[in-house]
């Protein structure tokens, strides 16, 4: 083949990944139907809420509050970093965290009933992020009194008693508070599942309760 007929073939691929973006239409596998976030849908869903996400590649869990005037805060690893938000008209979701650049993406309602944020790549959208809750709390707002660390936890804790009443066990409230309810449950989780039991929640814990 010419090195003319496949800078083409790249040109025409490049632009049908443009096209499948803007258009909220783009190829996705066919296991997962879903459905694009409107513009309205993604604030609605994002503002004053703490939300929990998980990262697809590293399995690394976020806990992030969007505030109605554009700024973020997030803990991950126990660190904190804060930057702004948006939304463009198309729906697609902009963040730029500190002194990176800023990145748009495209969030979707999948028919599991989750929540994910898509990248675009050559021919398809490719998951990146899974939002496990959206909590109408500001906690993140005002750590004075709290570990970066314990703050954080406490999210992932709501997160895990937020999947463990999904699968039928009785955790309690999710309200990142771990007491004898939410211990039991977990217990009864791990007997189901032949894992080790202690009670104790962990990122690995949820990481494979969540089939991402």
């Amino acid at each position: 083949m010419s090195s003319k007929f496949l800078k083409n073939i790249a040109i025409i691929a490049s632009l049908l990944g443009f096209i499948g973006v803007s258009s909220g239409c783009a190829l996705l596998p066919t296991k997962l139907q879903s459905t694009q976030l409107s513009e309205q849908e993604v604030h609605s869903l994002f503002t004053e809420k703490t939300v929990i996400s998980q990262n697809f590649k590293t399995g690394t869990i976020s806990a992030s509050y969007y505030t109605k005037d554009g700024k973020v805060r997030q803990y991950r690893k126990g660190k904190l970093r804060t930057g702004e938000w948006r939304v463009k008209k198309n729906g697609q979701k902009c963040m730029q965290m500190q002194s990176k650049q800023e990145s748009c993406r495209v969030v979707k309602l999948e028919k599991d009933g989750l929540y994910r944020k898509y990248k675009p790549d050559l021919f398809a959208l490719q998951p990146v992020v899974v939002y496990h809750s959206f909590i109408a709390d500001n906690s993140l707002q005002d750590d004075s009194n709290s570990s970066r660390k314990t703050v954080q936890a406490k999210y992932e804790n709501m997160a895990l008693q937020y999947y463990l009443a999904k699968k039928g066990y009785s955790p309690g409230p999710a309200d990142g508070v771990w007491g004898s309810r939410s211990r039991d449950a977990l217990q009864k989780y791990q007997v189901a599942n032949d894992l080790p039991i202690d009670g104790s929640p962990s990122q690995k814990i949820l990481m494979r309760m969540k089939d991402m």
